[in-house]
């Protein structure tokens, strides 16, 4: 969901001369997230969360240089294109690491690689 947001909520707005829309509240997101994610084969979500975030690369990698330097301002706070996404980056690997330890205590993730049983 995070993904949809930043690519069809912040992307586009950026460097537009309108205020950038509000985010939505954390909490209620991540357990909206977790609820579908809980209703859906692993698969399914792996294969949505695979396509979002194909798109959003797709939108990064077509973004002009000139961008990524530029300050933009998320309510009160200043940001350059390379600092949101190092932001989006470190949040992401936090989250995989979960997953990791997740897969590893189920047995799934063994010496580094992942195991379909």
């Amino acid at each position: 969901m995070w993904d949809t947001f930043v690519l069809y909520q912040r992307l586009p707005y950026i460097f537009g001369e309108k205020e950038l829309p509000k985010a939505p509240n954390t909490n209620e997101v991540n357990a909206e997230s977790a609820i579908l994610s809980r209703k859906k084969a692993i698969e399914v979500t792996s294969a949505e969360f695979i396509k979002i975030r194909r798109n959003l690369i797709t939108a990064i990698i077509n973004l002009e240089d000139h961008l990524w330097n530029k300050e933009f301002y998320i309510g009160s706070s200043e940001y350059t294109l390379q600092r949101y996404f190092r932001g989006q980056i470190e949040h992401d690997l936090h989250h995989f690491e979960q997953i990791r330890c997740l897969l590893e205590k189920k047995g799934s993730f063994v010496d580094g690689k992942l195991t379909m049983d």
